[in-house]
């Protein structure tokens, strides 16, 4: 049937963060031949655009902004409460559960790796500056326009070439051995990429000099590098804090082997084309210290692109007529400046990528760096952990632990529990997360913005009380109006959540994604050309950096296709059937190209679940696209 066209609606987070709206196509009136797209009617709506309160804005609003969030979860609380259903999830619990799992994994790593030297020695060491010599020598690197600070570049090895020469023969030999299984800590993996725990290394060898070259270059090079490049950045008394190790992995980033899969298909995937490396990510730890292992002229490509490099293309757009970006233009990733030895650091919680390494075998050894307070300081807070890691874990830890949010019913059957209120329960858990993680660090764009999206799905997921007392006669307490009421207030929370987001991240693509996307989910706006303005714009840009980030040799993968299928949607919506074309042939690969990958990547299962999510989403823009190209014939 014409109308099964797009048969899926879904809507969900891709890996890592952008929203994916596919709309089903209504069937169209019986004399035509093919189904129509159109805008979903929406339950709840926006009546007066101007009644949208922007309360955001970098210097102030932001205290005005969280106060009305934390008023409207506690009113749906209270309002599930009146009805007789509870949430258990706690701020007290949530909060410890985080700083359990901290204190687990610096323990973890103690034996081998050990963490930084007793608090008077540290204390000691500052004000005498008795250890200064063995600090290596660096220099900072900043974005050229708005010299924002991106990382560090040690002058000097911190690991001599012997070490080296053992750590790369012990990880190459592990990688050889087909009977030894890695477990792995990333949460992706493609074709070309290995890593093992520097951990694992240093126990399964024998060779005491590298053990001992390993731990000093901690005590006497990197903690005090770290302490002292950092330090003020971390916490306001940096000598309350004792650095030690969360994870140390060797990776091997190998080219020419990410290049084998163009044989097994007429033409290389999107990912072949990257080589191998790592997609826009935030590292846990509070500093991540990268070690290049091998000489630069082994490889081409490779490195450490910041997110935050972008910063200066933004500048320049303002007065740019182009769409395209120049790719002259851009920025190149950031490496080491020496040879084997040499460092690059950056704080953790920067969003970057690992440049695709394009040609050979680029081989590095990360540091990811965490911290806990002193003993003495634990009087001033009952955590341990250091507020720029507490956001982080909150961030990264709350889909899945909310999933597992219970609900206590009193007056509901299991079955209405579990379609009603366990969604609404999660999406609250979420907002939660988020919200702390915003107490932790208030200018942390990424978790303003996946507050914002917690609390779309609280206004999409109250709409299904609506459903319910339609289809089953849902009695509520309160009623309906309230409802209703929520979801207004809460779509204009989530667009001006979404604002504040892009004023701290402003080169992240998902968010102005996701704020065209949250706009076109508002339907009956009285003054619609405006709105329509600002959706484009804001996919519009949201497609400008991911092309740089993709140009520049980030894996923007589902990112960039999402984008591209909602913004294509929207524009199909609005009958703008030859722009959409333009935007929804930028999708790249093809759906057999992905269904290839998933073949070769069976045997990692979280990649293999990323990849059929992809698979799906171009499956449904080739036939967007197909559609759109009918209309115009």
């Amino acid at each position: 049937m014409a109308n099964e066209e797009y048969s899926c609606f879904c809507q969900a987070f891709s890996p890592s963060g952008s929203r994916i709206s596919l709309r089903s196509l209504p069937p169209k009136k019986p004399f035509h031949e093919e189904a129509t797209i159109r805008r979903e009617s929406a339950k709840s709506r926006v009546d007066d655009w101007s009644e949208v309160s922007y309360l955001s804005s970098r210097n102030s609003g932001a205290d005005a902004l969280r106060h009305s969030i934390q008023s409207t979860l506690s009113e749906i609380e209270s309002f599930s409460r009146n009805n007789g259903v509870t949430f258990v999830s706690h701020e007290d619990s949530i909060l410890n559960d985080i700083h359990q799992q901290q204190i687990v994994d610096a323990q973890t790593m103690a034996s081998t790796l050990p963490p930084e030297d007793d608090h008077e020695a540290r204390l000691s060491s500052t004000t005498t500056n008795q250890d200064s010599s063995s600090i290596p020598s660096y220099q900072w690197l900043h974005t050229e326009r708005a010299h924002k600070p991106l990382a560090i570049q040690t002058k000097q090895p911190i690991l001599d070439d012997t070490t080296i020469a053992w750590i790369r023969g012990q990880a190459h030999s592990i990688w050889n051995d087909a009977s030894k299984t890695v477990e792995s800590r990333f949460t992706y993996q493609r074709k070309g990429n290995y890593e093992v725990h520097l951990s694992d290394l240093i126990e399964q060898g024998s060779n005491v000099n590298a053990r001992r070259e390993i731990r000093q270059a901690l005590q006497q090079k990197i903690y005090p590098l770290v302490r002292e490049a950092f330090g003020t950045s971390l916490a306001d008394d940096p000598c309350s804090l004792q650095f030690c190790v969360y994870d140390a992995i060797v990776i091997r980033y190998n080219a020419t082997e990410a290049g084998l899969c163009e044989n097994t298909i007429e033409s290389v995937t999107f990912e072949t084309k990257l080589g191998a490396g790592q997609p826009l990510h935030r590292d846990l730890g509070l500093v991540s210290v990268n070690v290049m292992l091998n000489s630069p002229n082994e490889f081409e490509g490779g490195g450490t692109f910041m997110e935050d490099q972008l910063q200066d293309l933004l500048w320049e757009s303002s007065t740019r007529k182009d769409e395209e970006v120049d790719q002259n233009s851009l920025p190149l990733p950031l490496k080491p400046m020496g040879g084997p030895g040499h460092a690059l650091l950056h704080l953790s919680s920067d969003r970057h990528a690992g440049a695709s390494t394009r040609r050979g075998v680029r081989d590095i050894l990360v540091f990811f760096l965490t911290a806990s307070k002193t003993a003495t300081d634990l009087d001033k807070d009952q955590y341990s952990t250091p507020l720029l890691e507490q956001a982080a874990r909150l961030k990264s830890t709350a889909r899945a632990q909310c999933e597992k949010c219970l609900v206590k019913s009193i007056s509901f059957d299991e079955s209405c529990k579990s379609a009603i209120w366990q969604p609404l329960a999660s999406a609250i858990c979420r907002a939660k997360y988020q919200h702390l993680a915003i107490q932790a660090i208030p200018t942390d764009g990424e978790a303003w913005q996946y507050l914002g999206m917690a609390l779309c799905d609280i206004q999409q997921t109250l709409g299904m009380f609506i459903m319910a007392k339609e289809q089953s006669g849902l009695e509520l307490v309160s009623g309906l109006d309230v409802v209703l009421e929520y979801q207004q207030r809460l779509v204009q929370l989530s667009i001006s959540i979404l604002e504040m987001a892009k004023q701290f991240t402003p080169c992240d693509a998902r968010v102005w994604h996701n704020l065209a996307w949250v706009l076109d989910q508002t339907t009956g706006l009285t003054n619609k050309p405006e709105i329509d303005h600002e959706i484009q714009s804001n996919y519009s840009r949201a497609m400008e950096l991911h092309q740089a980030f993709q140009q520049a040799g980030c894996d923007v993968g589902i990112d960039y296709d999402s984008t591209i299928l909602n913004y294509g949607l929207y524009l199909a919506n609005e009958d703008h059937f030859s722009k959409a074309v333009k935007v929804l042939e930028l999708i790249r690969p093809s759906a057999l190209q992905v269904q290839q990958q998933m073949m070769e990547q069976k045997s990692q299962t979280q990649q293999e679940q990323k990849l059929q999510q992809r698979f799906g989403l171009i499956q449904d823009a080739q036939r967007l696209l197909s559609y759109c190209q009918r209309q115009l014939s």
